[in-house]
């Protein structure tokens, strides 16, 4: 085993944000699949652990040293050096979860297979070509947003109509395809659901989070729409105690929010693309190449809301709606 896979070994610390795996194949012979996962974080830094022998099972890298700079900042850091790190133990595929990984894997190889989940924009991201057939060494499954961005809020107007100003708050450049593409699924929505909308826009900085959470203090909204950026995940606390101290119900595209006091997710369900993203390696290591594969968007969604933040904010959550909920925190 390469030195590399030893290193990748290394103990992570919860929630430092990177998993990378190993398993077998359908076939029952050994093989390397690497997963490099992106998740909610806080670091301040970054220290490599002891390395460790490799066994197989899942294996991280320590990520934690005190530093002044922003944790994002960190974070990607963090991702861009274990991707090259995994391209050199040799991986037969590499699985992703997000944008931010799934960049950095293709920063690192442009020859190793990769699929992709939970990514927003594939074609505006560089990540394939289209969605038929994305050409290169890449492939996945898409996140879906400008129709999940109008489910939201729709979903937030069923658990509260009397809500007539929503802010929302929108992650990367403005004039980005996909982020135009969303407003414009919102503005049409919210005309049909009698809403006005207040943007607020985060390019990717914290202070600029920061500057958005003071608009939203000067001129509480009745309701808050928080769309999918990585930026908003690792700092959703900052968010939901702002939105608690407001009392401002809120809905997200990731089911984190509620359980940390929010209000409603939905989303894509990540099990099933999970499953789905299995079958694409399978057939990759049977030979299929990735950019062959199609960009698939999700089939199956997820609704969660939390009750105990319902009841504190003094909202009765509408019996249709807690029908149509795949999870309910009580």
């Amino acid at each position: 085993m390469p030195r590399g896979s030893r290193r990748l070994r290394s103990k992570l610390r919860a929630g430092s944000g990177l998993r990378l795996v190993s398993r077998r194949s359908v076939s029952g012979k050994r093989d390397r699949r690497a997963v490099l996962k992106r998740r909610p974080a806080r670091i301040a830094g970054s220290s490599g652990g002891g390395p460790a022998r490799w066994t197989g099972r899942p294996a991280v890298a320590s990520v934690h040293t005190a530093s002044n700079r922003p944790r994002d900042e960190l974070l990607l850091e963090r991702l861009a050096a274990l991707a090259r790190e995994l391209r050199k133990a040799y991986p037969a595929v590499i699985v992703t979860f997000g944008t931010p990984a799934t960049a950095a894997a293709r920063n690192a190889t442009a020859t190793v297979p990769i699929v992709f989940i939970g990514v927003g924009d594939p074609i505006g991201s560089g990540f394939a070509a289209s969605l038929a057939r994305p050409g290169g060494n890449m492939t996945g499954f898409s996140f879906v947003g400008p129709e999940l961005a109008r489910k939201n809020l729709e979903f937030l107007k069923l658990a509260v109509p009397e809500a007539t100003r929503v802010a929302v708050l929108v992650a990367g450049e403005p004039d980005q395809p996909l982020t135009r593409a969303v407003w414009g699924e919102l503005e049409q929505a919210a005309q049909v659901l009698h809403v006005t909308l207040h943007r607020f826009q985060v390019l990717g900085k914290v202070e600029q989070l920061d500057e958005a959470l003071s608009g939203l203090t000067a001129r509480p909204p009745h309701a808050l729409v928080i769309l999918n950026d990585p930026v908003f995940l690792i700092h959703r606390a900052r968010i939901l105690a702002t939105a608690a101290r407001l009392r401002l119900p809120t809905i997200s595209q990731a089911k984190e929010y509620p359980a940390a006091g929010g209000l409603l997710a939905y989303m894509p369900s990540y099990s099933d693309q999970g499953k789905r993203a299995a079958r694409y390696v399978d057939l990759i290591l049977r030979g299929t190449r990735a950019g062959d594969l199609p960009v698939e968007q999700p089939t199956t969604f997820e609704l969660v809301i939390n009750l105990k933040t319902a009841k504190a904010l003094g909202l009765t959550i509408p019996q249709s709606l807690l029908l149509r909920a795949d999870q309910v925190i009580e």
